[in-house]
């Protein structure tokens, strides 16, 4: 079996120290994709390890020798993301199916007066709503809005994704969300990290 490896592009990372710039090693880590529902072709979360051999100190912050960073971010496929974006449309066409009826209802209930030339005044020519008719549809308009805006909060907004690439082991275009979490194996959190695909041969990454 083929182990998943994570390769620096170098074999140190450098800060800027009180005494100029320091540099420290860092060695290869693993890295592993994980479903959070169980489906092993459903890859939902990135996350891989960095360890720092020596000791890594910047004015009030110490990562003790021997720490091994782990920094994990979203991962969603193309499937996942257009699944998810057809549940949102799916929901909203309902609620603005709904909508419509609802607002027909009222309309009905409720019409612009009318000029009578015969009277001479303008009259409100109204029609009757059977109430429970009224009631049903005000909770099921309810309910699909509440549908539309779970499947909205549901699905990532594109600024917070990477552009689109490939990925070792997926057979589908993959992207990963931006501000993606770095912490010790104790839990401690130390920043944010966020990854794109290789462009040019070039990777590109960023931290905080």
């Amino acid at each position: 079996m083929k182990k998943k490896i994570v390769q620096p592009q170098s074999d140190t990372v450098s800060f800027t120290g009180p005494d100029g710039a320091v540099f420290r090693p860092v060695l290869p880590g693993k890295y592993r994709t994980n479903s959070k529902d169980g489906n092993n072709n459903n890859h939902q979360e990135l996350s891989f390890d960095l360890t720092f051999p020596q000791e890594l100190a910047r004015r009030d912050v110490t990562i003790p020798a021997g720490t091994t960073i782990t920094s994990t971010a979203r991962m969603y496929t193309q499937t996942e993301l257009d699944a998810l974006y057809r549940a949102f449309y799916s929901a909203r066409d309902e609620a603005w199916r709904l909508g419509g009826e609802l607002n027909d209802m009222m309309t009905i209930q409720g019409p612009p007066k009318v000029w009578n030339e015969d009277a001479g005044r303008w009259e409100k020519q109204s029609k009757s709503i059977n109430p429970l008719q009224w009631a049903q549809k005000r909770i099921a308009y309810a309910s699909a809005k509440a549908k539309q805006d779970q499947k909205n909060n549901a699905r990532p907004d594109p600024n917070d994704l990477s552009e689109r690439g490939s990925f070792p082991g997926i057979d589908d275009n993959v992207y990963m969300a931006k501000q993606g979490i770095a912490k010790t194996q104790n839990g401690a959190v130390i920043g944010q990290w966020s990854m794109e695909p290789m462009l040019l041969n070039k990777p590109v990454s960023y931290r905080k």
